[in-house]
Protein backbone atom coordinates (compact mmCIF):
# COMPACT_ATOMS: atom_id res chain seq x y z
CA UNK A 1 0.00 0.00 0.00
CA UNK A 2 2.79 2.22 1.27
CA UNK A 3 4.56 1.61 -1.84
CA UNK A 4 1.75 2.18 -4.49
CA UNK A 5 1.25 5.60 -2.51
CA UNK A 6 5.12 6.52 -2.83
CA UNK A 7 4.50 5.59 -6.44
CA UNK A 8 1.60 7.89 -7.13
CA UNK A 9 3.76 10.53 -5.34
CA UNK A 10 6.93 9.93 -7.53
CA UNK A 11 4.96 10.34 -11.13
CA UNK A 12 2.80 13.63 -9.43
CA UNK A 13 6.21 14.92 -8.80
CA UNK A 14 8.03 14.29 -12.04
CA UNK A 15 5.00 15.29 -13.64
CA UNK A 16 4.85 18.89 -12.25
CA UNK A 17 9.10 18.84 -13.11
CA UNK A 18 8.23 18.35 -16.86
CA UNK A 19 5.41 21.02 -16.76
CA UNK A 20 7.82 23.65 -15.09
CA UNK A 21 10.50 22.51 -17.87
CA UNK A 22 8.77 23.19 -20.53
CA UNK A 23 7.89 26.75 -19.76
CA UNK A 24 9.83 29.37 -21.25
CA UNK A 25 13.29 30.50 -20.18
CA UNK A 26 12.63 34.01 -17.86
CA UNK A 27 15.62 36.43 -18.23
CA UNK A 28 16.57 37.77 -14.84
CA UNK A 29 18.05 41.05 -13.52
CA UNK A 30 21.66 41.46 -12.50
CA UNK A 31 23.60 44.10 -10.76
CA UNK A 32 25.22 46.79 -10.25
CA UNK A 33 22.14 48.61 -10.04
CA UNK A 34 20.40 50.49 -10.70
CA UNK A 35 19.32 48.20 -12.86
CA UNK A 36 17.24 47.47 -16.13
CA UNK A 37 16.23 44.77 -18.69
CA UNK A 38 14.31 44.71 -21.78
CA UNK A 39 12.42 41.80 -23.35
CA UNK A 40 11.40 41.43 -26.80
CA UNK A 41 8.95 39.02 -27.19
CA UNK A 42 7.41 37.65 -29.79
CA UNK A 43 4.20 35.37 -30.80
CA UNK A 44 1.23 34.76 -32.77
CA UNK A 45 -0.51 37.72 -32.13
CA UNK A 46 2.48 39.71 -32.70
CA UNK A 47 4.83 40.89 -29.58
CA UNK A 48 5.92 43.15 -27.17
CA UNK A 49 8.45 44.85 -25.31
CA UNK A 50 8.70 44.43 -21.50
CA UNK A 51 10.81 46.64 -19.60
CA UNK A 52 12.37 45.55 -15.84
CA UNK A 53 13.70 47.61 -13.81
CA UNK A 54 15.18 47.92 -9.98
CA UNK A 55 16.08 51.08 -8.32
CA UNK A 56 14.13 53.03 -10.91
CA UNK A 57 11.04 55.83 -11.22
CA UNK A 58 7.87 54.58 -12.04
CA UNK A 59 7.12 57.07 -14.48
CA UNK A 60 10.44 57.06 -16.06
CA UNK A 61 10.50 53.37 -16.55
CA UNK A 62 7.43 53.73 -18.93
CA UNK A 63 8.47 56.46 -20.87
CA UNK A 64 11.56 54.62 -21.62
CA UNK A 65 9.88 51.64 -22.88
CA UNK A 66 7.62 54.27 -25.26
CA UNK A 67 11.08 55.62 -26.46
CA UNK A 68 12.64 51.78 -26.94
CA UNK A 69 9.66 50.62 -28.40
CA UNK A 70 9.56 53.62 -30.95
CA UNK A 71 13.58 53.10 -31.85
CA UNK A 72 13.51 50.08 -32.48
CA UNK A 73 9.99 49.51 -34.19
CA UNK A 74 8.88 52.74 -35.28
CA UNK A 75 7.03 55.62 -33.40
CA UNK A 76 4.05 55.55 -35.80
CA UNK A 77 3.68 51.45 -35.05
CA UNK A 78 3.86 51.62 -31.19
CA UNK A 79 1.18 52.69 -28.63
CA UNK A 80 1.78 53.48 -24.78
CA UNK A 81 2.98 51.87 -22.34
CA UNK A 82 1.16 50.06 -19.85
CA UNK A 83 0.72 51.22 -16.26
CA UNK A 84 3.58 50.09 -14.12
CA UNK A 85 3.46 46.99 -12.27
CA UNK A 86 5.70 46.28 -8.49
CA UNK A 87 6.65 43.71 -7.16
CA UNK A 88 7.50 44.50 -3.91
CA UNK A 89 9.23 41.08 -2.44
CA UNK A 90 11.87 41.60 -4.92
CA UNK A 91 15.57 40.88 -3.96
CA UNK A 92 17.25 43.58 -3.58
CA UNK A 93 14.60 46.08 -4.33
CA UNK A 94 11.33 46.89 -5.69
CA UNK A 95 11.12 45.45 -9.55
CA UNK A 96 9.33 47.59 -11.63
CA UNK A 97 7.62 46.66 -14.69
CA UNK A 98 5.56 47.79 -18.37
CA UNK A 99 5.21 46.45 -21.55
CA UNK A 100 4.12 48.31 -24.78
CA UNK A 101 3.02 46.31 -28.26
CA UNK A 102 5.13 46.64 -30.64
CA UNK A 103 3.98 45.11 -34.30
CA UNK A 104 6.28 41.90 -35.80
CA UNK A 105 4.67 40.54 -38.77
CA UNK A 106 2.84 36.97 -38.65
CA UNK A 107 5.98 36.59 -41.47
CA UNK A 108 8.52 37.48 -39.41
CA UNK A 109 11.19 40.37 -39.22
CA UNK A 110 14.98 41.34 -39.15
CA UNK A 111 15.92 44.18 -36.54
CA UNK A 112 19.63 45.59 -36.53
CA UNK A 113 20.29 46.89 -32.89
CA UNK A 114 22.74 48.56 -31.49
CA UNK A 115 23.85 49.58 -27.89
CA UNK A 116 24.40 53.29 -28.71
CA UNK A 117 20.45 53.34 -28.89
CA UNK A 118 19.66 50.99 -26.41
CA UNK A 119 21.50 52.74 -24.18
CA UNK A 120 19.80 56.44 -25.33
CA UNK A 121 16.21 55.01 -25.19
CA UNK A 122 17.34 54.44 -21.24
CA UNK A 123 18.97 57.12 -20.26
CA UNK A 124 16.58 58.87 -18.54
CA UNK A 125 16.93 56.01 -15.78
CA UNK A 126 20.93 56.33 -15.75
CA UNK A 127 21.05 52.53 -15.14
CA UNK A 128 24.29 50.87 -13.88
CA UNK A 129 23.52 48.03 -16.24
CA UNK A 130 21.23 47.08 -18.62
CA UNK A 131 20.62 44.05 -21.25
CA UNK A 132 18.61 43.00 -24.36
CA UNK A 133 16.56 40.23 -24.35
CA UNK A 134 14.50 38.33 -27.14
CA UNK A 135 12.29 35.29 -26.18
CA UNK A 136 9.93 33.59 -28.14
CA UNK A 137 6.50 31.88 -28.46
CA UNK A 138 5.40 29.84 -32.01
CA UNK A 139 8.11 31.14 -33.43
CA UNK A 140 11.84 30.53 -33.71
CA UNK A 141 14.50 33.45 -33.69
CA UNK A 142 18.08 34.04 -34.83
CA UNK A 143 20.68 36.20 -32.64
CA UNK A 144 23.67 37.31 -34.89
CA UNK A 145 25.34 39.36 -31.77
CA UNK A 146 28.96 41.16 -31.07
CA UNK A 147 28.46 42.32 -27.81
CA UNK A 148 29.64 41.28 -24.14
CA UNK A 149 27.79 38.11 -22.99
CA UNK A 150 25.66 37.48 -25.61
CA UNK A 151 26.38 34.27 -28.17
CA UNK A 152 25.46 34.13 -31.43
CA UNK A 153 22.78 31.52 -31.96
CA UNK A 154 19.48 29.43 -33.45
CA UNK A 155 17.07 29.32 -30.67
CA UNK A 156 13.63 27.51 -30.87
CA UNK A 157 10.51 28.63 -29.35
CA UNK A 158 9.45 28.87 -26.36
CA UNK A 159 13.14 30.25 -25.59
CA UNK A 160 15.06 33.25 -24.46
CA UNK A 161 18.51 34.75 -25.42
CA UNK A 162 20.30 37.21 -24.37
CA UNK A 163 21.19 40.22 -27.25
CA UNK A 164 23.31 42.38 -25.65
CA UNK A 165 23.92 43.95 -22.38
CA UNK A 166 26.04 46.84 -20.95
CA UNK A 167 27.89 48.26 -17.66
CA UNK A 168 27.71 52.09 -17.82
CA UNK A 169 31.14 53.89 -18.86
CA UNK A 170 32.62 50.61 -19.75
CA UNK A 171 33.23 52.16 -23.14
CA UNK A 172 32.08 48.92 -25.03
CA UNK A 173 29.38 49.02 -27.73
CA UNK A 174 27.65 46.52 -29.09
CA UNK A 175 25.57 45.38 -32.23
CA UNK A 176 23.32 42.43 -33.57
CA UNK A 177 20.82 41.06 -35.50
CA UNK A 178 17.64 39.77 -34.30
CA UNK A 179 15.62 37.62 -36.90
CA UNK A 180 12.35 36.31 -36.08
CA UNK A 181 10.78 33.71 -37.74
CA UNK A 182 7.08 33.41 -39.46
CA UNK A 183 4.46 32.00 -36.53
CA UNK A 184 4.62 28.47 -36.42
CA UNK A 185 1.63 25.68 -35.92
CA UNK A 186 0.78 25.35 -32.21
CA UNK A 187 3.13 22.24 -30.32
CA UNK A 188 0.89 19.19 -29.34
CA UNK A 189 3.38 18.82 -26.83
CA UNK A 190 1.63 20.48 -23.55
CA UNK A 191 -1.40 18.58 -24.89
CA UNK A 192 -0.12 15.02 -25.05
CA UNK A 193 2.43 15.80 -21.77
CA UNK A 194 -1.08 16.62 -19.73
CA UNK A 195 -3.13 13.59 -20.90
CA UNK A 196 -0.02 11.55 -20.34
CA UNK A 197 -0.15 12.97 -16.59
CA UNK A 198 -3.43 12.42 -16.50
CA UNK A 199 -3.78 8.75 -17.26
CA UNK A 200 -0.55 8.40 -14.84
CA UNK A 201 -1.99 9.42 -12.11
CA UNK A 202 -5.68 7.65 -12.72
CA UNK A 203 -3.57 4.03 -13.05
CA UNK A 204 -1.95 4.74 -10.11
CA UNK A 205 -5.15 5.68 -8.13
CA UNK A 206 -6.56 2.82 -9.35
CA UNK A 207 -3.81 0.40 -7.97
CA UNK A 208 -4.08 2.07 -4.87
CA UNK A 209 -8.06 1.03 -4.81
CA UNK A 210 -7.25 -2.03 -6.14
CA UNK A 211 -4.89 -3.18 -3.28
CA UNK A 212 -6.99 -1.55 -0.64
CA UNK A 213 -9.54 -3.75 -1.57
CA UNK A 214 -7.49 -6.93 -2.00
CA UNK A 215 -5.90 -6.18 1.27
CA UNK A 216 -10.02 -5.70 2.87
CA UNK A 217 -10.63 -9.62 1.55
CA UNK A 218 -7.74 -11.29 3.07
CA UNK A 219 -8.85 -9.85 6.32
CA UNK A 220 -12.44 -10.98 6.43
CA UNK A 221 -11.83 -14.19 4.81
CA UNK A 222 -12.66 -17.05 7.54
CA UNK A 223 -9.73 -19.27 8.50
CA UNK A 224 -9.98 -22.68 7.87
CA UNK A 225 -11.29 -24.53 10.81
CA UNK A 226 -8.80 -26.67 12.48
CA UNK A 227 -8.46 -30.59 11.33
CA UNK A 228 -10.57 -32.87 14.01
CA UNK A 229 -8.99 -36.33 14.95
Amino acid sequence: MRTAARLVLVVAVFALGACSASESSSPDLTGPYPSVTAVIRADADGGRLDLLGVGVSAVDLRTAATQMASDLFGAENVGDATPTTADTGAIPDTLLSTSVQVPIPTEGTQLAIDGTTVDEALRVLKPRSSALWACSDRRTIQVATQAPGAVSSDVASGVCQVVGSSIAKDGVDWTATLAIGPVTEASLLPVLMGSTIVLLLIAGLTALVWIRRARRRSDVRPSDPAPVH
